[in-house]
């Protein structure tokens, strides 16, 4: 959430760092090839590139920003992407921050009129969903992606052309500092829905498509709020003046 007449950056409730473009060798005439080369450097991104280390396997990660992505995107966790976290060493932040839930609520004028529980195995280790806002999601895969000698993290860097070869692939990257080209094993498009590298490719998006009905709502009231971090819930109570809501 931000406030009114304010920038995409100006959260209520995190602050966004900025990273600076660093002058990588390939500007300098190197010419080594790498393993791996990821575009995009969101969640998929970055815990793709934390998976290759686990197996040692090297990569270069690549962001055409300087920052996370803001605003409204990813807010829940499913229980088996906090299984993936856990594998690749990167789950005791999330734990720290989120909150975990199994129930659903839906109120109407103060009247239960619909409730969820998800299905959670005694021996299960994880509650099936964690609510967390994606700024965070990247600060912590960010941080863990920092802390591996085999990522090479290059902010505001983006892929302007790819060429596929039997042996590979050959990319131009452009940054602040110059154009440089990267030759890689592979390459991993982790660009989004309207992904770049496939444009280029010409590769079309394949899976299956359903339509849903979503509603995103923010208000500001002025509730007395309890917050159990126990997954049973989150309930807010607000004055008899003003709209009640309560989700459990």
């Amino acid at each position: 959430m931000r406030p009114a007449g304010k920038g995409p950056l100006d959260s209520l409730y995190f602050d966004y760092p900025r990273f600076a473009a660093r002058r990588v060798p390939e500007l300098d005439g190197s010419t080594a090839r790498h393993p791996v080369m990821i575009v995009g450097a969101g969640p998929i991104g970055m815990t793709a590139a934390l998976v290759l280390a686990r197996y040692g396997i090297r990569s270069v990660l690549i962001d055409r920003k300087d920052t996370f992505n803001d605003g409204s995107r990813a807010i829940c966790i499913a229980r088996p992407s906090m299984h993936i976290l856990d594998r690749i060493g990167a789950i005791a932040p999330f734990l720290d921050k989120a909150l975990g839930w199994r129930f659903g609520r839906s109120y109407y004028r103060g009247e239960q009129i619909f409730r969820l529980e998800m299905p959670h195995p005694p021996n299960e280790k994880y509650l099936p969903m964690y609510n967390l806002q994606q700024q965070y999601i990247e600060k912590f895969l960010h941080d863990a992606v920092g802390a591996s000698n085999l990522i090479d993290m290059r902010w505001q860097s983006e892929l302007s052309a790819i060429e596929s070869r039997n042996d590979g692939v050959s990319l131009t990257v452009s940054s602040p500092a110059g154009d440089y080209r990267l030759d890689a094993d592979y390459v991993l498009a982790a660009d989004g829905a309207r992904s770049p590298v496939r444009s280029m490719l010409g590769l079309r998006l394949k899976g299956d498509n359903y339509e849903g009905r979503y509603v995103t709502a923010r208000q500001m009231t002025a509730c007395s709020t309890v917050i159990r971090r126990s997954g049973v819930a989150l309930r807010s109570t607000c004055s008899p003046t003003r709209p009640r809501a309560r989700d459990s």
